[in-house]
């Protein structure tokens, strides 16, 4: 497999992840929201529907790794051109779009991880994941 062909599987695994990222994000926040009305039946059955997307992104993740095999460097390579800055003026059109992606997909996490640290030590208190 060649250099960009790789690069453009990279991507459309990245847009997958992203969109999966997006919906978790979406679920946590409908959670929330389901929470403050204690509504436990919809928070059961987002936490399903959320527990699914998790699964699809991490069958992305699995697969991204596979594609890794393909770099000399593997894991460490891909990860390590994405975070860089250079990245995000390659002219190589599907490099960048993976390093956009990338970027995106770290943004919706933070945001997804901020709401959803806040609602597990509304729920948990000391007990909480998030205990610092």
């Amino acid at each position: 497999m060649e250099e960009m062909e790789v690069w453009l599987e990279i991507a459309k695994q990245l847009q997958a992840e992203y969109r999966h990222i997006c919906e978790i994000r979406r679920l946590t926040e409908e959670m929330r929201d389901a929470f403050q009305r204690d509504d436990t039946v919809s928070v059961q059955l987002i936490l399903g529907m959320r527990q699914e997307e998790m699964n699809e992104y991490d069958r992305c993740e699995e697969k991204i790794h596979i594609l890794d095999c393909c770099f000399q460097g593997g894991t460490q390579e891909r990860e390590r051109w994405l975070k860089s800055e250079k990245s995000l003026v390659d002219e190589n059109g599907m490099k960048r779009k993976s390093a956009e992606l990338y970027h995106s997909i770290q943004n919706q996490l933070k945001l997804t991880m901020e709401i959803d640290k806040r609602l597990n030590k509304k729920i948990a208190g000391k007990d909480s994941f998030y205990k610092k």
